[in-house]
């Protein structure tokens, strides 16, 4: 299994790169799949995974809810700036 895998993740997903995240979650959870299906996944390993799943939950409901707050904004200064012209 790619010892790095979690990092490069977390990086991709700090990053805001989430297309290159999701291609390397697929990549991990296959590395997962593999080892739990050969027996050779230890608990150590599921809960790794488990943590940066929460993990990486939270970074996208925080990318998400700042992403509201800008369209919230944008819509705002477009309606005043709509009765001001």
């Amino acid at each position: 299994m790619n010892r790095y895998a979690k990092e490069l993740i977390r990086q991709a997903m700090a990053s805001e790169e989430f297309d290159t995240a999701r291609r390397r979650w697929d990549v991990y959870a296959e590395e997962v799949r593999a080892a739990i299906l050969d027996g050779s996944a230890t608990e150590l390993m599921l809960a790794e995974m488990r943590e940066l799943v929460d993990w990486s939950r939270v970074v996208v409901q925080s990318f998400r809810a700042h992403a509201g707050d800008q369209v919230k904004c944008a819509h705002v200064a477009r309606v005043y700036d709509c009765g001001n012209s």
